[in-house]
């Protein structure tokens, strides 16, 4: 990301062989997770220091099961290199 609060996208025209850079001022940025309970968090640093809108969306719910549930699904958990 470059100094200030805008950041450039390279887009490619249909057709050609050129790459044309165009530069977009950021917004608003959306984090897919529960906003922080206090003030003093990261984000709220960042949305005041580049002067940005942050908004929160939960996108994704997470349940426990139980290692009877995991192993009635049959999944070999050792063919996986992380589990959330």
């Amino acid at each position: 990301m470059h100094a200030g609060n805008s950041t450039s996208f390279d887009f490619y025209k249909m057709g050609q062989l050129k790459c044309e850079r165009i530069s977009m001022k950021v917004k608003t940025i959306l984090v897919s997770q529960p906003a922080p309970k206090t003030d003093k968090s990261p984000y709220s640093e960042l949305a005041e220091k580049l002067k940005v809108k942050i908004d929160f969306r939960p996108f994704i719910h997470v349940e426990e099961l139980s290692p009877r549930e995991i192993r009635a699904q049959k999944i070999d958990i050792a063919s996986y290199t992380a589990i959330l």
